[in-house]
This record gives structure tokens, sequence and C-alpha cells, in this order.
């Protein structure tokens, strides 16, 4: 059984706080390009957006009320994160959930020059927005995480394009994707494969993935059957593939270890979750974690 409920963010250090009200000051002195690199959004929304995510406590009312006349926008306001929506861009979100703490200069730097530009470097990840994704825009989903997001899925693509129509098989992530990126963006670091997401591994095993994980200094991204923290997730198990990634420093065991609490990220929020290691172990496939 899952119990889970928002947390509050963590505060944003003082130089990516000042970083973003750079940004900010330019996208609000800079002229509207013509024609746009991103044609559905336009230059006072990205800079809304990028307000409402870096700096939401310095937004008026007013400001707030023109950031939900455009679609989807006010996602940045009731998520701090970044978030997918109802797509299957889980496995970019959790890794632009992670770049956004570790390193948020490189993440507003990286949304500013996707959004001018339509191209961006991360570390050593270069991303390159198609026409076709620059034309687009997606239900439920904020224009900077759409352009960050799909960017990141398209450059992993071989057959299938990403826009406002692209379907569960161009957006979901496997493992390998998720290192590719994270070893991209972190080029210094080194991040391990737990368990075989085409296989299934000993009970041992999972336990064992679980455990680590749950008590690595650093964040670590679970791939989950989402039926382990929403349990009315419909579909098959393919359909209900789900990156979480968990905060560091935050699970508490019962007293027998077979149920913890941990404080996750999904779908936008951190979240505190209480379950049983025996879901768990059911519900898990893959563990990445950096050594």
């Amino acid at each position: 059984m899952n119990t889970m409920k928002p947390t509050d963010p963590s505060p944003e250090p003082l130089d990516a706080l000042a970083v973003g009200r750079k940004v900010l000051t330019y996208l609000a002195e800079s002229p509207e390009p013509s024609p746009r690199v991103w044609e559905c959004y336009s230059r006072e929304q990205v800079k809304l957006e990028m307000q409402a995510r870096f700096c939401r406590q310095e937004m008026s009312r007013e400001e707030a009320d023109r950031l939900r006349s455009y679609p989807y926008a006010g996602t940045t306001l009731s998520y701090p994160f970044p978030n997918q929506g109802i797509t299957e861009l889980c496995g970019p979100a959790a890794i632009a959930y992670d770049l956004m703490l570790t390193d948020p200069v490189a993440y507003i730097s990286a949304m500013l020059s996707l959004y001018e530009t339509g191209i961006c470097a991360v570390g050593d990840l270069y991303l390159q927005a198609s026409k076709g994704l620059r034309g687009s825009s997606r239900e439920g989903i904020s224009g900077i995480d759409w352009m960050f997001l799909g960017a990141m899925r398209e450059g992993r693509n071989m057959l299938f394009g990403v826009d406002g129509k692209a379907g569960p098989l161009a957006l979901f992530s496997p493992p390998k994707d998720m290192l590719y990126w994270l070893r991209s963006i972190y080029p210094h670091e080194r991040f391990v494969q737990r368990l075989s997401f085409v296989g299934w591994g000993c009970e041992r095993a999972h336990r064992r993935a679980i455990i680590e994980a749950l008590r690595k200094p650093t964040r670590s991204f679970l791939l989950i059957d989402s039926k382990l923290i929403k349990a009315d997730s419909k579909g098959n198990r393919i359909a209900r593939l789900h990156w979480i990634v968990i905060k560091p420093g935050t699970a508490v065991w019962s007293e027998d270890g077979e149920r913890v609490s941990f404080t996750y990220f999904t779908w936008g929020a951190e979240r505190v979750g209480c379950f049983r290691m025996k879901d768990l172990i059911k519900y898990l496939y893959v563990t990445i974690v950096r050594e």
C-alpha cells in the first residue's frame, strides 16, 4: 500500500537565482524573434515559465495570471520541477530534475540556448531540435519542458520522430538512453545499471539493488511499474513503465526491514511514499546509481 504527498522543493542556490534573474531580464528586454525558432512559444511565455520555475517567489499576481493565459504554461506554477504530463517522457524528466538540482546554471543556460537557437549543449550532451519538434507543442506540457524533454528524446530516436502526436514508442526511454544522457551530461562521473530490463533477477538481487539505491548519498534512478506509486495505473506492463528518482538521505525503514518510506521525484514534484519491500521487489525493473 502506498501513500504519497508532495513536498516542498529544495531552495534554489543563490548563483542559480542570480543567473535566472539575468536570463529573465534578457528575455524581457529582447524583441520577439521573427520568425520564431519555436513556432508555438512566444518569448513572453518562455520568460514567464522560467520565472515560475526559478524565481516563483518574485512573481506578481499579474505575471502569474499572464502565465496561466498560455496553454499549459501554468503547470510551471503547479509543479516545481520538470513535468512530462501524461506523456512517456518520464526518462528525460528524471534527467532534467537531476540536472536542475545538480547544476541549475547549466540547466537554465541550456533552456535559453535551446529556445533561441534550437540547439544546446550540457556537458558532452548536444541537443538539436528538428523542424518538426520546433513546430509542435504538446497537450499538458509547458513550453520549456516540451522543448527540453522533447529534444532529449528526439536525439536518441532512430525510427520515430518527436512532435505533438508522438506516441509511447517514440517517447519512452530505455535504460541505455538514461545511461547515455547521464554519462554525457556528467562525463567525470560513473553510472552503472543494476538488474536487467529484459530479464527477471532473483528476489535477493532486487532487494540488494533497492537497498543500495536507497543508501546512496546521491540521487538514484528507478525504472518501475507505475502501479507501485499509482494503484489505478492503466494499460499493460509495457505501458506502465515509469522512471522515478530517489532523493538521497530520506529512507526510513521499519524495524523488521520489510517496509520503507522515502522521498522520490515523479510527475513534476517530490513526493513521500511508504512501501512494502515485497511490492518494491515486484514492481522494480532496473536501478541506475552513481558509483
